[in-house]
């Protein structure tokens, strides 16, 4: 088994997924279940940040004070730091991916990394792909999009897991903290594009776990956008809801809002209920493989 990571917004460090590599590997051994390859996926280099839109705006707050000494920016501008840390930090990597050469660069390097980590595993055939954040959209868009052009990556991508041609096979997708529906109102897919994904390249059943922690405000169910799929289609979509400990500004809504949401939009990371989700799947896929093959055989021994 092979576990791909695909990381969200403000993702400057390739080691993002450390720990919850280390809760499944933790959670299989307890299981007496064969560890998984694990490989994350990298593109945060990509993207220029906001740091220099940041600067422009310290500048101007500062220049006000100077022309005028009442003037506070901590209180013209609240909550600053979550500003520029979060909200701006997922405006600004969303348009970046959104853009025609910001987003082919992505994917491409993307589809660069996921080859290379199939071919270094030529005996594995199952692939598990585990997105965050903005990282879900990235891989909504990979799987699922019309819009690309012949040359762009999105295309070797599929071709890794064609049931056809492909070298692995998808056997389940975890999202994590995923603002798909919002931003898919400008994706613009509908069912028929996840159909004709899942005709053309998956062949195995597999299972599609979407975890929302209550207090991320990023965090939204999917379930919706596959409900009027064929009934034969081969995947099963969950919705996944977990608790937190983020009580401490229940009284103040809005401030528990802003104090509240920023860990919990990468608390998934940290959480060994996300990592039992994602070993129940692997190991229920699993166990479903072995049931059709099993009753293949006996068949074919009639």
């Amino acid at each position: 088994m092979l576990i791909y990571f695909i990381h969200g917004v403000a993702t400057r460090n390739a080691n993002y997924a450390k720990d919850l590599i280390k809760l499944i590997q933790e959670r299989c051994k307890l299981l007496n279940y064969e560890l998984p390859h694990f490989h994350a996926g990298f593109w945060g280099d990509v993207l220029k940040g906001t740091d220099k839109l940041w600067r422009d705006i310290d500048q101007e707050l500062h220049n006000q004070k100077q022309r005028d000494s009442q003037f506070c920016p901590e209180q013209a501008l609240r909550y600053q730091e979550f500003r520029k840390e979060y909200f701006s930090y997922f405006i600004g990597d969303t348009f970046s991916y959104l853009s025609s050469d910001r987003g082919k660069e992505i994917r491409k390097k993307l589809a660069n990394q996921l080859r290379d980590f199939v071919n270094h595993h030529p005996e594995e055939k199952e692939l598990h792909i585990v997105a965050h954040s903005l990282g879900t959209v990235i891989l909504w868009d990979v799987l699922f999009s019309d819009r690309f052009s012949p040359s762009d990556s999105v295309h070797s991508i599929r071709s890794l897991i064609g049931k056809k041609y492909g070298k692995i096979s998808l056997s389940g997708v975890t999202t994590m903290g995923s603002p798909i529906p919002f931003l898919n109102l400008t994706l613009g897919i509908d069912e028929k594009q996840i159909q004709d994904f899942l005709e053309e390249y998956q062949g195995n059943s597999s299972t599609w776990n979407n975890i929302i922690n209550s207090y991320d405000i990023i965090a939204y169910p999917i379930g919706s956008l596959f409900t009027k799929l064929d009934k034969s289609s081969k995947i099963t979509v969950k919705d996944c809801y977990i608790k937190t400990n983020h009580d401490l500004w229940d009284l103040v809504e809005k401030v528990s809002v802003v104090f509240n949401s920023v860990p919990a939009h990468n608390d998934y990371f940290q959480s060994d209920e996300v990592a039992k989700i994602i070993v129940d799947n692997i190991t229920e896929n699993k166990q479903i493989d072995f049931l059709i093959n099993f009753y293949k055989s006996s068949i074919s021994k009639k």
